[in-house]
C-alpha cells in the first residue's frame, strides 16, 4: 500500500500499521490553546505608538505638511514629505497623459512621480527648493536599486501617515 492511500478502515489499529498513525488517531488529536483572545492580542501589536501617530496628525493639521528623516542601514539618508492636493493633482494629470500598455507600467510611473514630489533631501543634499523637473532628472540618474529602496521607504511612510490620520480622526 502506498503511503498516500488511506488504510482499508479508519478504525485500523496501530498494531496492524506498525509505526503509522491511523486516520482515527489524527482526528482524535486536538490542538487546544489556553486563551485564543490573548494570542490574538499578542499577535496584533501596533506598528506605531498612539502618541507618535497623534503627533504626526497634529503636524499635518497645524503645519500642513509632515516630513520625516529616514535612515536606511546608516548608509542611505533621505527625507520625505507628505504631498499636497495640488501635487497629487499634478501626478494624476501626468499619469492621464502617459501612454502605458501595462498597468504595471502605470503603477511604476505613479510610484516614481510620488517620489519626485515627496523627496526633500538625499544624502544630505537639500532638494526642497529644486524645481520638480530638476528633481526628476536628479532622481532618474540614480541607480534603479536605490530608487526602488526609496520607493519602498515612501510606501511605508505613506502607510504611517495614513494610519496617523485615521488615529487622529478617531481621537479628534
Amino acid at each position: 500500500m502506498s503511503e498516500f492511500n488511506l488504510p482499508p478502515s479508519a478504525e485500523t489499529s496501530k498494531s496492524t500499521n506498525k509505526g503509522k498513525t491511523s486516520v482515527k488517531d489524527l482526528t482524535d488529536k486536538k490542538d487546544v490553546k489556553a486563551d485564543p483572545a490573548k494570542d490574538e492580542k499578542e499577535a496584533v501589536k501596533p506598528l506605531y505608538s498612539e502618541e507618535e501617530l497623534l503627533k504626526i496628525f497634529d503636524e499635518i493639521i497645524f503645519a500642513g505638511v509632515y516630513t520625516e528623516n529616514i535612515n536606511v542601514r546608516n548608509k542611505l539618508k533621505i527625507t520625505l514629505k507628505t504631498r499636497t492636493a495640488e501635487e497629487i493633482e499634478d501626478i494624476t494629470q501626468q499619469l492621464d497623459s502617459t501612454t502605458a500598455n501595462l498597468i504595471s507600467t502605470l503603477n511604476e510611473k505613479r510610484s516614481l512621480l510620488n517620489l519626485h514630489y515627496a523627496l526633500v533631501s538625499y544624502q544630505g543634499q537639500d532638494l526642497s527648493f529644486m524645481p520638480t523637473d530638476k528633481k526628476q532628472a536628479f532622481i532618474n540618474k540614480l541607480p534603479a536599486v536605490i530608487v526602488g529602496v526609496m520607493i519602498n521607504c515612501l510606501q511605508k511612510f505613506d502607510s504611517k501617515v495614513f494610519t496617523a490620520c485615521k488615529e487622529g480622526e478617531e481621537n479628534f
